[in-house]
């Protein structure tokens, strides 16, 4: 029931953004300031916060049950990534996109907040431990995948040292070193952090009026795959989890990491690397985020999690 309440909010977030472009509040010209704020300001403000308020730490032995868990997890993401648009039959320049557009979920903007929401700070040091392998895989793997182009070395690494990787370091630092903050700058961090789930959720409602909607709602394939993607699959993949990890986090992590919407960057390495890609992107971008305000707690109330 509580992520059924934080969906339902979420999807008011999402109703006042459209509202907002709707009524040119938030205007094509002022989208891309509002996103780098969220990136880089307020999401890194809240895993650090985090990380500051957190009351219980984590031995070694769960650190490493957390990484072997996260691990195993992007892995059958991955397989299913890859196995996915050829059963679907996706033309060829379009596979690494759908690839990635499977595994590299919206864990951040939606999912953070959500973990926090649902499962309190503690979960939401879970995720930063998640968010440094996943951008790795990202950038070595994920935009090699649905690339046409050749990158050049120093862009990926510009590209990798992100406000929000640099972010989930500090954090571990903070954590794990179980370092005392003033608290002042915990009140101004956690203040600021708190922007980032209506901040994130109004500029997704926003970004709808650049879809084309028909064609997103009439394409079979497109809904095939996103009912795949948001409903069918992450259901044996979150048992598989359950029958191997009993530690709640882990399992309300892996709930978010899953079941949650295609990420946003993944149309910006398309628009970057696959322009041919980059609508289909967008369209899976903007309906598997419209669906998951339903399907994330139905994949909960199957699993149990």
């Amino acid at each position: 029931m509580l992520i059924l309440g934080q969906m339902i909010i979420f999807f008011l977030l999402i109703f006042a953004g459209a509202l907002a472009r709707r009524y040119n509040m938030i205007i094509p010209n002022n989208q891309e300031q509002f996103s780098s704020l969220i990136v880089n300001i307020a999401c890194p403000c809240l895993i650090i916060s985090a990380a500051m308020r957190a009351e219980e730490h984590m031995g070694l032995a769960e650190v490493i049950e957390t990484y072997v868990a996260f691990s195993g997890l992007l892995l059958m993401m991955c397989i299913l990534g890859f196995l996915l648009p050829l059963i679907l039959q996706f033309r060829g320049r379009l596979r690494g996109a759908v690839n990635l557009s499977f595994w590299f979920n919206n864990s951040l903007f939606m999912g953070l907040p959500l973990v926090q929401g649902v499962y309190g700070d503690q979960a939401v040091v879970y995720m930063t431990l998640f968010f440094i392998p996943a951008n790795l895989l990202f950038f070595v793997y994920g935009v090699s995948s649905i690339s046409i182009h050749k990158r050049h070395g120093v862009e990926m690494i510009r590209m990798l040292l992100n406000p929000d990787i640099i972010a989930s370091v500090i954090a571990c630092v903070i954590y794990f070193g179980e370092i005392t903050t003033p608290p002042l700058l915990l009140e101004a961090f956690s203040m600021i952090g708190s922007m980032t789930a209506p901040l994130a959720m109004m500029m997704i409602g926003a970004s709808l009026k650049d879809i084309r909607v028909r064609h997103m709602l009439t394409d079979r394939k497109l809904l095939l795959y996103t009912f795949l993607k948001t409903v069918v699959l992450p259901i044996p993949l979150l048992f598989i989890m359950k029958f191997f990890v009993t530690n709640p986090y882990i399992l309300g992590c892996s709930l978010v990491i899953v079941a949650a919407p295609t990420g946003g960057m993944v149309a910006i390495v398309a628009l970057l690397y696959n322009k041919v890609a980059y609508p289909l992107m967008t369209e899976i971008i903007a309906l598997s985020t419209l669906v998951s305000v339903a399907t994330i707690p139905l994949v909960s109330l199957i699993t149990g999690i």
